[in-house]
């Protein structure tokens, strides 16, 4: 049994999102992205929609409902720029 589950984003995951994509420049080395919870929530949903993405989310105890990862798959999105 794994520790986590997989389950679709909503629009109040943008901070978790937004935070972990921050995470990722900084352990590369890198400057945040100018990606924040209202870009996720702009182009993750609705009619600007231009990504999908999914979460995994903990179901240890004690860490129970905690966002640990996330795939954000899309044609064409750039991440790092904050726009399609």
């Amino acid at each position: 049994m794994n520790g986590y589950k997989i389950r679709p984003a909503g629009p109040l995951d943008g901070e978790r999102v937004a935070q972990m994509a921050a995470a990722l420049s900084a352990h590369e080395g890198e400057q945040p992205p100018p990606f924040d919870a209202a870009t996720f929530r702009r182009f993750g949903f609705g009619k600007d929609r231009r990504f999908e993405t999914i979460l995994a989310e903990s179901i240890l105890a004690g860490s129970a409902g905690v966002v640990i990862g996330y795939v954000l798959y899309c044609e064409m999105f750039h991440v790092g720029m904050g726009t399609p």
